[in-house]
């Protein structure tokens, strides 16, 4: 009889260490799925509860299953999960069953929001190309020559009125030289006549041959800026001219002398 004490007390206590060993294998496992599926590895996680769940056919690893997928943004794959769950476990009651709902349905929502971000992201890649815009005909251009300038307008003669006038003031202003040298030169005579110096005189006698010298070039000089401005005047239209204004000198007088064909 004490023999079969002994041996019951020594079966209870294998049972009860063999239970304890198989609680903390249990317990390690749902620790490491938990950890994998905090740190984002979910396919780990999700297999270690598939083991456990086959070990005890307990639908909480199931709901830990969806859990786990919902936590990493797999929002089909924990649907599919959260629904099995409401299939096997046939004590769920109203409380828990709403939050189960309310899981499923927080998922449908964050995946059409998800959907809903990278739509437009995707679009252009399966929508054809617009056709390319037609391009308007091109404008007509009507090149016109540019207007020819008239020709410039030759009057006949003008070069010799021209002329004519440059050479005529050219005398006046010869004249007027000569009437200075003629008004001094008599100055001169008058000082010479009363101080009879030679050297008074010859002076007097330069201005004097200056004057005239003036008095010819400049009358020359006029009478041909006049000459030329009425020719010029006269003509219609004048086909070649060559002209040359000679000055002349003789003993006592000077002159122009012009020299050409009209």
């Amino acid at each position: 009889m004490r023999h079969r004490v002994v041996l019951l007390v020594w079966l209870l206590s294998f049972v009860s260490v063999s239970q304890a060993n198989a609680r903390a294998k249990f317990e390690s496992a749902e620790k490491s799925a938990k950890k994998a599926c905090s740190a984002g590895d979910f396919r780990k996680g999700v297999d270690l509860l598939a083991d456990l769940y086959v070990q005890t056919d307990d639908p909480t690893y199931i709901y830990n299953q969806g859990r786990c997928y919902e936590q990493n943004h797999q929002w089909e794959s924990a649907i599919d999960r959260f629904r099995e769950y409401l299939r096997k476990e046939e004590k769920i009651g109203p409380k828990l069953s709403a939050e189960v709902e309310k899981h499923i349905a927080d998922c449908r929502r964050f995946q059409e929001e998800e959907t809903a971000r990278t739509a437009p992201l995707s679009e252009p890649a399966h929508a054809a190309p617009p056709p390319p815009p037609v391009a308007p005909p091109p404008p007509v251009v009507v090149v016109q020559p540019p207007p020819t300038p008239p020709a410039p307008v030759v009057h006949p003669g003008s070069s010799l009125r021209v002329t004519g006038i440059v050479v005529g003031s050219v005398g006046l202003a010869t004249l007027a030289t000569a009437i200075a040298l003629n008004l001094k030169a008599n100055s001169l005579a008058n000082d010479a006549n009363l101080t009879q110096d030679p050297a008074t005189k010859s002076s007097q006698q330069s201005y004097k041959t200056g004057a005239i010298v003036c008095y010819g070039i400049g009358g020359a000089a006029v009478l041909t800026g006049v000459t030329l401005y009425l020719l010029g005047r006269s003509k219609g239209a004048i086909e070649s001219q060559t002209l040359a204004i000679v000055p002349t000198w003789s003993p006592g007088e000077a002159g122009l002398a012009i020299r050409g064909g009209f």
